[in-house]
């Protein structure tokens, strides 16, 4: 694996044995360790090295270039996808939007949710959870609503409920995420067990820099906002074993 300081020599003295699932490892490493930069310069050297990149390439590069907020590095990404024949997918979005909550930009998040609209995966239910998640944190409740609302009929899961009543106490509109909860216990939202747990499996191994201690100071705030209702139950935050990341 290329660390950050190996990056140049690994490329000079390895790269020509590399095959593509290598490339595409030491991209996704560099840029989630927060190397942006050596991402798109290994990008760049796997292109010279006449590897082509394929669907799993792109998502991490695109990470790289909103990152550094590179427009024209994002603009050549995107046409080395089309001349790939490769579109961008949910998969994309999601990474987009891991990388915005990094910096909390409304303003790049919007964008990014126009991207997924334009690409037509704003409906995926996981992107639209996330998309949920992501404008509370960034501060627009009002949107996170839009989101919600919009999910098909049927489509909705626990995952989404959740996703909006946690909003909602973020802002504590405790009254709205009271209703909110009571509005999943009527809709009878889809409890496909191996959904939900393949839905947030998803989210996580694409998106890696979700902070867990914040996560659970956020689960701490929801009990504390909601601790007079009895049949509400938020498990215990062991602080001692709550590290940023699993």
């Amino acid at each position: 694996m290329v660390t950050h300081s190996g990056v140049t020599p690994c490329i000079n003295r390895f790269s020509n044995l590399w095959t593509l699932v290598t490339w595409n490892s030491n991209i996704r490493h560099v840029v989630n360790q927060g190397h942006a930069e050596d991402a798109l310069l290994l990008f760049r050297q796997m292109k010279r090295r006449g590897v082509t990149p394929n669907n799993s390439t792109f998502p991490f590069v695109a990470k790289a270039c909103a990152t550094l907020s590179h427009l024209r590095n994002s603009q050549i990404i995107h046409a080395h996808m089309r001349l790939s024949g490769i579109c961008p997918d949910s998969v994309t979005v999601l990474l987009l939007v891991d990388t915005v909550l990094r910096v909390r930009s409304l303003t790049f998040l919007d964008a990014v949710h126009s991207f997924g609209i334009q690409i037509g995966v704003h409906m995926d239910v996981t992107v639209a959870n996330t998309l949920i998640a992501a404008y509370a944190k960034c501060g627009d409740l009002c949107s996170a609503e839009m989101v919600f609302d919009e999910i098909d009929t049927g489509l909705t899961s626990v995952v989404s409920w959740n996703s909006m009543i946690a909003a909602y106490a973020n802002f504590e509109k405790h009254v709205k995420a009271l209703n909110c909860y009571k509005g999943m216990l009527d809709d009878g939202a889809k409890r496909d067990w191996v959904a939900i747990y393949d839905e947030c499996a998803s989210v996580l191994y694409h998106c890696q820099e979700i902070d867990y201690t914040e996560e659970a100071a956020n689960s701490e705030l929801f009990a504390s906002n909601l601790q007079n209702m009895d049949y509400v139950k938020v498990p215990t935050i062991i602080w001692d074993y709550t590290t940023p990341q699993v």
